[in-house]
């Protein structure tokens, strides 16, 4: 008794009834409620009775306490005990001791349990916060073939049914396809100092293009016992592929269209006051300043140059057109430009003018070569007194672009008739003797004359 005395838990000697001899070290924490005088010559079923929070306890003590009689092994056990409106937790070992007596060892471990029951609630809460990270998250422990110990859902969502469930096997179990880029990846990782960045492409099974794409931050742990891990984080990018691809089809349409249309475009910084190449060589070039760009204007354009960025930096105007010419090094061109302002979504206010130019010189010159060859034949047929005039078949009107011709406004063909001598009637009629006459290739839908005064 004087060694069971020295002994940190609290005894309890039963006898072939099971019924309470001695307790030994008692403690408060086992007892809960009970005194030592109280509970002794008391059978274990009795204590329930007397105690209603160790209802729950008396049946389990019980059976252990006849399991230990029938086979005289040792048993261990845990019970719960409600005091108070809380719950105590005692570890028990029940053995054979003399003939037909039995001790029972009984330990407080409410402290014990209650921590571990905060860590479990811990490590769930932990891993349902995992779980539902926007990010995948995995571990591989290096010194176990790299397999993997932790795989969250977002992972798995990422791979779909590729992969399956890994825990517990590494890559070459998993996905032979892949597994020796990955297991080179993990290598590479274990021998850096610093986390080490992938690109991750899923192909759609069933018509083997890319259906997901994401990037892997891989990273080593090193813990004091030597033991090594490497975590992973996998970003699904995605969407954002998917917008970057959206992207380029504009951006290669928006090029077709300019390409068609021999046009360049640029972005002027209105804050930077600076010049920006969209697409094709712009006159103003990259980083280009508002006033560099001046630099290359024709001298009387300066003026008509800083009104129009004026107008549409300030929000005077949303959108303007205008041609001006520009020095690109082989002397003066025509630039047809159009241009819009962009506004802030937060202030409103112009930050931005888009703009496309385009090169019309050679258009510009024709344009010229035109009006003079037309002011050498309106002076021709001055000199010569001659009238052009025009006769449309289908509408039987005449129309002349000459001020001096009759009614050139347009006159009906009986009202042209009527300003001819009653002789001439029948000619300007039929044949027309003092006109030259021109049949238009689209059939008789009118004819061109030129009439001597």
């Amino acid at each position: 008794m004087k060694l069971l005395e020295a002994m940190p838990d609290m005894a309890v000697l039963y006898d072939a009834d099971l019924r309470i001899k001695e307790i030994i070290n008692p403690q408060k924490t086992v007892l809960l409620g009970f005194d030592k005088e109280e509970v002794i010559g008391l059978h274990v079923s009795e204590l329930g009775k007397k105690n209603a929070g160790f209802s729950q306890a008396t049946p389990v003590i019980t059976e252990n306490l006849q399991r230990t009689a029938r086979t005289k092994e040792v048993i261990s056990y845990n019970y719960e005990v409600e005091y108070n409106n809380q719950t105590y937790y005692s570890q028990s070992r029940t053995l054979p001791f003399g003939k037909g007596s039995f001790l029972c060892f009984i330990r407080d471990i409410t402290p014990q349990v209650i921590a571990e029951k905060k860590v479990l609630k811990l490590q769930i809460f932990l891993q349902s916060i995992v779980n539902n990270l926007p990010v995948g998250l995995f571990v591989k422990d290096v010194t176990d073939n790299y397999r993997y110990i932790f795989y969250n859902d977002r992972m798995a969502d990422f791979y779909g049914d590729e992969y399956g469930y890994p825990l517990g096997k590494n890559d070459f179990e998993v996905n032979d396809s892949e597994a020796e880029i990955f297991r080179q990846e993990d290598i590479r990782v274990e021998q850096s100092n610093c986390p080490l960045t992938f690109e991750r492409i899923v192909y759609d099974p069933e018509t083997g293009l890319p259906c997901r794409w994401g990037l892997i931050t891989k990273n080593r742990l090193l813990n004091n016992d030597g033991s090594c891990y490497i975590i992973a984080v996998l970003t699904d990018t995605t969407e954002i592929r998917k917008k970057e691809f959206e992207l380029e089809n504009y951006h290669r349409q928006l090029s077709l269209a300019l390409e068609a249309g021999s046009m360049s475009a640029w972005l002027y910084d209105v804050d930077k006051q600076s010049f920006t190449s969209l697409y094709n060589r712009t006159v103003s070039e990259d980083g280009m300043t508002l006033e560099q760009g001046a630099g290359k204007l024709h001298p009387d354009d300066h003026e008509k140059y800083f009104r129009f960025i004026n107008e549409l930096s300030s929000g005077e105007c949303e959108k303007k057109s205008e041609i001006f010419r520009f020095d690109r090094g082989c002397g003066y061109g025509f630039f047809e430009t159009y241009s819009i302002g962009i506004r802030s979504n937060r202030t409103g206010r112009v930050i931005q003018i888009i703009g496309t130019e385009k090169n019309i010189t050679e258009e510009v010159a024709k344009q010229r070569e035109l009006n003079e060859s037309k002011s050498k034949l309106e002076l021709a047929f001055e000199s010569a007194h001659i009238i052009p005039w025009e006769y449309e078949v289908s509408t039987r009107q005449f129309s002349s672009l000459n001020p001096k011709a009759v009614e050139n406004a347009g006159i009906s063909l009986d009202e042209y008739v009527a300003y001819v001598h009653s002789e001439d009637g029948m000619n300007c009629t039929g044949s027309c003797p003092n006109a030259m006459v021109v049949i238009k290739s689209n059939g008789l839908s009118g004819c061109d004359g030129i009439s001597q005064l």
